[in-house]
């Protein structure tokens, strides 16, 4: 089951898309069952989590938690979307591909992907891209 939750006023989600996007990506990795909430937030909470969990005292862009035991994907992920959107100017492409890439690097670390090693990191990156050409992005804009 994947679940889509927007806690953010300024900017709008495609929930059906969002998922969509997942269930490709576990289907492509070949996760037949995955219980999976994704929920989007502003600068403020996405320290939070960082401070509080990660006792990283940074901003970040995505956090994943994995609460499944071994060969089973149960976990949320934590999007920032003020930090996609700053982002998105710096890598010089749409907000929505952004949100989409870092929906599918969430989904990686759940499914085991990590990205700490320069080595690892590639890996992450080519299926990030992969995935990003592969299926439809996410339709995620800023609202008026």
């Amino acid at each position: 089951m994947i679940t889509v939750f927007n806690n953010t006023k300024e900017y709008k989600i495609l929930k059906k898309e969002t998922i969509s996007l997942i269930k490709n990506v576990l289907k492509s990795e070949k996760i037949k069952k995955a219980n999976i909430n994704v929920i989007f937030e502003n600068d403020e909470f996405m320290l939070y989590l960082n401070k509080n969990y990660l006792k990283h005292n940074w901003l970040t862009d995505v956090i994943s938690f994995e609460f499944g035991e071994e060969n089973k994907i149960d976990g949320e992920i934590y999007i920032g979307l003020q930090q996609a959107e700053r982002q998105s100017v710096d890598l010089k492409v749409a907000f929505d591909e952004e949100v989409s890439r870092l929906v599918i690097h969430g989904v990686l670390h759940l499914i085991g992907y990590d990205d700490i090693k320069a080595s690892d990191k590639k890996i992450m990156r080519f299926k990030e891209n992969l995935y990003l050409k592969k299926f439809n992005k996410i339709n995620a804009r800023k609202n008026s």
